[in-house]
């Protein structure tokens, strides 16, 4: 069992159910992201721009989006957007920059949280938490699932 950023134990391998998409387009970022997540049983796949984040969501259904605001084509909020219009995952968004229009158009989009560049592993991990306890209270979630809308489907 490992204990959750809320305090409750949770074991690992429903933390594995929960798909999370790591979309930046720096490599040594989405490994770092990779590695943090892993390491907490969480199942990720990643994208480099926001074309290949498109893509990627059409087949894995994530539950999770942990978006990078300044990618390749199209950018964070953007996909954000499109992603929104066709699925329902929780939105976590990281950005450098210090623009205080990106932190109101991300609550305006109601994101779980607008992570600040660099972050710490404990930062993003209580993140990812809130996200995948929004997710586990969505009564949508296991209609999904039973329809087949899981990976590699």
């Amino acid at each position: 069992m490992l204990a959750s950023p809320l305090g409750r134990e949770e074991p690992q391998h429903k933390r594995g159910s929960m798909r999370v998409l790591v979309v930046d387009d720096s490599d040594e970022m989405r490994g770092l992201i990779v590695l943090w997540l892993e390491d907490e049983g969480y199942s990720v796949l990643t994208a480099g721009s926001g074309r290949e984040a498109l893509d990627a969501a059409a087949g894995y259904h994530p539950d999770i989006v942990i978006l990078d605001l300044v990618i390749p084509p199209p950018d964070g909020f953007e996909v954000c957007e499109a992603l929104r219009n066709h699925l329902t995952p929780q939105f976590i968004l990281m950005t450098g920059l210090s623009d205080p229009d990106h932190v109101r158009r991300a609550l305006d989009l109601g994101v779980v949280s607008l992570l600040r560049k660099p972050f710490t592993r404990e930062t993003l991990v209580d993140a990812v938490g809130v996200a995948a306890d929004r997710c586990r209270r969505d009564p949508l979630s296991k209609v999904r699932w039973h329809f087949g809308m899981q990976p590699g489907t």
